[in-house]
């Protein structure tokens, strides 16, 4: 499900976002990744949420 702010990370560490797409299966198509194998993938997805309170934390109560 995607939410906030998605990204994607590639394996030599390169952040792939666009500010007005939240799908990772946008962003996917969008940078002509190949998402075909699920060991020793090239990339993840990341989701970035706010809290209850609608801040960004890092508090690890927040993510249980």
């Amino acid at each position: 499900m995607c939410n906030f702010w998605s990204a994607i990370i590639t394996r030599n560490g390169e952040v792939l976002y666009d500010k007005d797409l939240t799908s990772h299966e946008e962003l996917v198509k969008k940078h002509h990744l190949k998402d075909d194998k699920l060991e020793n993938r090239d990339f993840v997805r990341i989701e970035i949420v706010p809290n209850q309170n609608g801040f960004l934390t890092m508090k690890i109560g927040d993510f249980l």
